[in-house]
């Protein structure tokens, strides 16, 4: 998989380094990918994900407080 967050008008998309990742209780049947990211409070970004290519979007809005 490979995984890009195109930060906010102003800001370069940034590809993230995938992972392979499972639930810390569930073990290898919750075989997963991501990373961990910091992104700014308040706003919003734009998460883009390719396997094989096939892809998809979606948007995503960091609380402006915690």
């Amino acid at each position: 998989p490979m995984i890009t967050v195109s930060p906010p008008p102003g800001g370069g998309a940034e590809r993230i380094s995938v992972a392979a990742m499972q639930g810390v209780t569930s073990g290898p049947s919750d075989l997963h990918y991501g990373n961990n990211v910091i992104l700014r409070r308040g706003a919003t970004y734009t998460i883009t994900v390719r396997i094989d290519g096939d892809s998809v979007a979606f948007r995503a809005t960091v609380p402006a407080s915690a």
